[in-house]
C-alpha cells in the first residue's frame, strides 16, 4: 500500500502542532500499512483538555481503520511529543498483535467452537 492509498485525518485542537510531528505520525502509519491490505485509513486527534482541571495537558488518540476490527490507542501527557510517541507505540503494538492473531486462527475466540484441523477421513 502506497502512502497516498492510506487517508490520514488530523483533528488538531492544540495551539501549536509542528509539521515535523505530523510527518512522524504519518510515516509511522505508512510504514505500518506497507505490504498489508488490512488498513483503510486513520484518524488522529490531538487535544488540550480544560486547563488546570486535569493532571495532563495533552491527549492524543489514534484510530486505525482496519479489517476486521479497528484499533484505538490513547495517550495523555504533560508534553505533546510524549503523548504522540506513546499513542504511536501503542497503536503499532495493537495492529501487530491483531495481525499475529489473525495468522494464528487456533487462538481466535470466534473460531474456538469450530475445529481448525481437517476432519478424519476413515
Amino acid at each position: 500500500m502506497g502512502s497516498l492509498d492510506l487517508p490520514i485525518e488530523f483533528n488538531v485542537e492544540v495551539p501549536t502542532f509542528p509539521e515535523s510531528l505530523r510527518q512522524e505520525i504519518e510515516q509511522t502509519l505508512w510504514d505500518l500499512a506497507e505490504d498489508h491490505q488490512d488498513m483503510t485509513g486513520a484518524s488522529i486527534t490531538l487535544s488540550q483538555p480544560a486547563h488546570g482541571e486535569t493532571p495532563y495537558l495533552f491527549r492524543v488518540s489514534i484510530v486505525v481503520y482496519m479489517r476486521p476490527e479497528n484499533a484505538y490507542a490513547e495517550e495523555k501527557s504533560t508534553h505533546l511529543e510524549a503523548a504522540i510517541n506513546g499513542a504511536s507505540e501503542a497503536i503499532v503494538r495493537q495492529v501487530r498483535e491483531e495481525r499475529n492473531k489473525r495468522g494464528e486462527p487456533w487462538k481466535r475466540p470466534d473460531l474456538a467452537e469450530r475445529e481448525t484441523r481437517p476432519p478424519d477421513l476413515e
